[in-house]
C-alpha cells in the first residue's frame, strides 16, 4: 500500500522556467565579462610587445649612431661609411686597447687601467677611466657594425678582422621583428637635410658631413589571427619628421596593428 506524502511538494513549471531564464542572464553576464577581459588583455599584451620590440630597436640604433666616428687616436679613420634612406654602415675605435701591451694614446704609458699607476693624477689607481679602451684602428669587434632592414627583420651586422685566420668575420644579428619601415634621414651641421640623390642617399665625399640623424621605425603586431582581440582598422598616413608619408594606409586600410617612433640623434663623435 502507497502512502502519498502531499507535504513534499517539488518545483513547478513555471519555477523552473524563470530559474532556467535567471540562469542564462547570469551565465551570459559571466562570459561577455570574461570575453571583454580576455579580448582585452590579449589586445594590451600585444601592443605591449610590439612598444617593446621597437624600443629594443631605436635603443641600439641610437647606441651606434651616437658612437659613429670615435677616433681618439685620430688614426683610426672611423666615421659613416654609407648611408642612404634605408641602411647605414658606420665604423668607431671604442676597444683593442685595454691590454694590447701598446701605448695607444702615446703618453708613454702601456695598458693604462692595469699598471699599478695612478696615470689621470686623481689619487686611484687603476680606473676604468685610465684604461686605453681604444687602439688606433676600426677592425675589432662592434667597431664596424651595419643597420638594415631585411624583409620584416631589422638587423645589426658587425664586420671585424680575426687575426688567426687573417679573414674578415661577419655576424649578422636580428634585433627586431615585424619591422615594415626604417626610414634614415641625414642632416649636417645647419639642419640641413643631405640627400645627394634625391632618394635619401649621402654620396662619399659628404659622408662626413652628417652630424645627425632622423630616425624613424614602424612596426606592427605580426600575423596575429586570435579571434580573442579587439578588432582594429588602420587607415593612418605615417610621415617622418619631415613631413615625407613613408607607409600610407589611407587607400587600402588593413586590420593590422602598427606603432611608430622617432627620434633625432647627434653624432657626437662625427
Amino acid at each position: 500500500m502507497f502512502r502519498v506524502y502531499h507535504e513534499n511538494k517539488g518545483f513547478t513549471l513555471i519555477e523552473l522556467m524563470v530559474t532556467i531564464a535567471v540562469s542564462s542572464i547570469v551565465m551570459a553576464a559571466v562570459y561577455f565579462a570574461y570575453d571583454a577581459q580576455a579580448r582585452s588583455y590579449n589586445t594590451q599584451q600585444l601592443t605591449i610587445d610590439m612598444q617593446e620590440n621597437l624600443r629594443v630597436a631605436m635603443d641600439m640604433l641610437q647606441m651606434d649612431l651616437r658612437m659613429t666616428g670615435s677616433d681618439p687616436s685620430g688614426t683610426a679613420d672611423a666615421g659613416f661609411q654609407a648611408a642612404d634612406a634605408v641602411s647605414v654602415q658606420m665604423t668607431m675605435d671604442i676597444t683593442g686597447g685595454e691590454n694590447d701591451g701598446e701605448d695607444n694614446n702615446d703618453n708613454y704609458l702601456v695598458d693604462e687601467g692595469s699598471n699599478g699607476l695612478d696615470d689621470d693624477g686623481d689619487g686611484f689607481v687603476d680606473e676604468f677611466d685610465e684604461e686605453e679602451w681604444y687602439d688606433g684602428d676600426a677592425v675589432d669587434a662592434d667597431e664596424n657594425v651595419s643597420w638594415a632592414l631585411s624583409g620584416t627583420t631589422l638587423q645589426r651586422t658587425t664586420t671585424r678582422w680575426d687575426d688567426g685566420t687573417a679573414a674578415w668575420v661577419v655576424n649578422t644579428i636580428n634585433v627586431a621583428f615585424n619591422i615594415e619601415q626604417l626610414d634614415l634621414v641625414y642632416l649636417d651641421s645647419n639642419g640641413t637635410v643631405i640627400d645627394d640623390d634625391g632618394a635619401g642617399s649621402v654620396d662619399a665625399a659628404n659622408l662626413d658631413q652628417i652630424k645627425a640623424v632622423q630616425i624613424t621605425i614602424i612596426g606592427n603586431v605580426g600575423n596575429v589571427t586570435s579571434p580573442m582581440t579587439f578588432r582594429h582598422t588602420d587607415q593612418n598616413q605615417y610621415t617622418n619628421q619631415r613631413g615625407t608619408v613613408i607607409l600610407d594606409m589611407t587607400a587600402a586600410p588593413d586590420t593590422t596593428r602598427r606603432r611608430m617612433v622617432s627620434t633625432e640623434i647627434n653624432c657626437r663623435n662625427s
